[in-house]
């Protein structure tokens, strides 16, 4: 039995609300985009970036939102699609509410991941200095397009080579994110799950999609960067 079928029961003794709670175990792969476009929230991690803009084209011509999730050691990125169509309303005060407003700039998460880590920047990361929890996430996520996992111990050297030959492509020094044991540290923490930092980030997630449902508030558009070494979590914006 799988973790999550042996976790249904008191999913739903929590969560009378949810009626049935359905668990897909089929290979991500074989699941039709259709499938993800059935439901309003749609929440993945630990999974590589083609496969997320799969999922969020699905979900983005659905009018639904797609969140990307991932933890490593300390550090955890989400990247969000919320849709072009999306509106909200700033909170102005006690009660009070802004006008209707759409997400702008929307980019979404095909484009984000268009996106040069060089030009990832806004008042606070200059040209050539985009947010570093970013690049490490980016830099993962390209080791699982080029190698179909995530990095590990005992892949820790071959992540080194395709790290430095990545953070080049993308127009940043090699030892942006540090030498050869600053990024075989990130190789080993590449799908390490710190309890603390998954409950911190499932928190601010879970508020995130309050606000994304109920269209009050505004939203983090497009990424949250959580620092599990000093509790700070920013939301920045890829345009």
């Amino acid at each position: 039995m799988s973790v999550a079928k042996a976790m249904q029961p008191h999913v739903l003794e929590l969560n009378p609300l949810l009626e049935e709670c359905e668990i897909n175990e089929e290979d991500l792969s074989s699941i039709p985009a259709e499938y993800f476009a059935n439901f309003d929230i749609v929440i993945a991690s630990n999974i590589g970036l083609d496969q997320a803009i799969r999922i969020s084209k699905a979900t983005a011509a659905a009018d639904a939102k797609f969140y990307l999730v991932h933890s490593f050691g300390f550090h955890a990125c989400a990247m969000i699609d919320l849709g072009g169509g999306h509106t909200f309303r700033r909170e102005t005060g006690k009660d009070k509410l802004s006008d209707v407003k759409k997400i702008d700039p929307y980019t979404s998460l095909e484009k984000m991941a268009d996106v040069k880590l060089i030009d990832a920047k806004d008042r606070w990361h200059k040209h050539g200095n985009p947010p570093k929890i970013f690049a490490k996430y980016r830099t993962l996520l390209n080791y699982y397009e080029k190698k179909g996992g995530f990095p590990s111990d005992s892949s820790a050297e071959d992540f080194v080579i395709l790290a430095k030959e990545f953070l080049k492509e993308q127009g940043l020094e090699d030892d942006y994110l540090g030498g050869d044991a600053e990024l075989k540290q990130l190789a080993n923490t590449g799908t390490a799950e710190i309890a603390p930092v998954c409950a911190a980030m499932g928190g601010v997630i879970g508020n995130e999609v309050l606000k994304a449902i109920s269209g009050k508030g505004e939203p983090a558009n497009n990424l949250l960067l959580f620092n599990g070494t000093d509790g700070g979590c920013s939301a920045f914006t890829l345009k």
